[in-house]
């Protein structure tokens, strides 16, 4: 087999291949028929205009199937890698031998053993004494609370005192965050993230008890079955006081679809679950039906 590098054997090179086996104690014939040819570049072979990376064979499926995977890491954290469902940490491991990066190698799946004899060259580009090593690890949620919290969304009248570098799309946090695109979806999830103007905002919690007050005292109103809410109506009703993105999202958070058109179903257990950890008291008062006991619900 040959390649665009290989060549027919001049008689000094079979001369010094056939000294150099002999000193090995090889036989020509135990041997494939193509022999490399190791040549060092001339430019810098120490430099770190690359890095070695160490992969499993989930890892390199992923790069086969994806092509892409991402480093991520601010100037005061550790790089992790990150693909679309997992994030790994990047460990620079030292080792004792060198390692070469090499151009136009042959490996043995790739010569056989009825080809003619030739010769290859092959040009080391680079020398490494260490390399990246990839370690699975739980993803860096803890910048992602960070970034959202400095600017929980109160209502529109608030919107004009803060800064608007402080607000960040989906694309953004993806950006940021050192946690796969699973990962980080499912984080704000749990987080009952909102999304006002394209920008993902966590919820004042006194701003989100007021739009939940007014939704119930309007499921009050109505004399509405908590599993008969009419979306419609409740969002044309609220919308002069609460903007309709936010009412969307808490009927998104607290309802789910009735059998009945344009109707849902307010998931009590969830309200009340939500409230528990932050203020059982207001809701309890202000927000429960006084006929109904909710303590089942836990």
């Amino acid at each position: 087999m040959e390649s665009a590098h290989d060549e027919p054997f001049a008689d000094n090179q079979t001369q010094e291949i056939e000294k150099t086996l002999l000193l090995a104690k090889l036989k020509p014939e135990d041997l494939l028929p193509l022999t490399q040819v190791v040549y060092f570049a001339s430019e810098e072979l120490h430099h770190n205009n690359y890095k070695l990376l160490q992969i499993d064979n989930c890892l390199l499926e992923t790069f086969n199937e994806q092509g892409v995977v991402y480093v991520k890491g601010e100037d005061n954290e550790n790089a992790v890698l990150c693909t679309d469902t997992a994030t790994y940490d990047l460990l620079e491991t030292e080792t004792s031998n060198a390692l070469l990066l090499v151009e136009s190698l042959h490996f043995r799946d790739s010569v056989t053993d009825s080809a003619p004899k030739a010769t290859s060259k092959v040009t080391v580009k680079g020398v490494f004494y260490d390399y990246l090593e990839v370690t699975p690890t739980k993803p860096n949620l803890q910048r992602l609370h960070e970034l959202l919290d400095k600017r929980p969304y109160k209502g529109p009248e608030y919107e004009r005192d803060g800064d608007e570098h402080d607000l960040y799309t989906y694309s953004e946090l993806l950006n940021r965050i050192q946690a796969s695109r699973n990962e980080l979806d499912a984080a704000l999830e749990a987080m009952r993230i909102v999304k006002v103007n394209d920008k993902i905002r966590i919820l004042d919690f006194e701003y989100h008890s007021r739009v939940l007050s007014y939704m119930l005292k309007l499921i009050e109103e109505n004399s509405w079955n908590f599993n008969e809410v009419d979306y419609d109506q409740t969002v044309s009703t609220l919308s002069d006081l609460i903007p309709e993105e936010i009412i969307c999202s808490l009927f998104e958070l607290y309802t789910e679809k009735s059998k009945r058109e344009f109707c849902s179903i307010m998931l009590e257990s969830l309200i009340y679950k939500n409230f528990w950890k932050h203020g059982w008291s207001w809701y309890q008062m202000e927000c429960a039906p006084k006929q109904r006991c909710y303590t089942d619900l836990l």
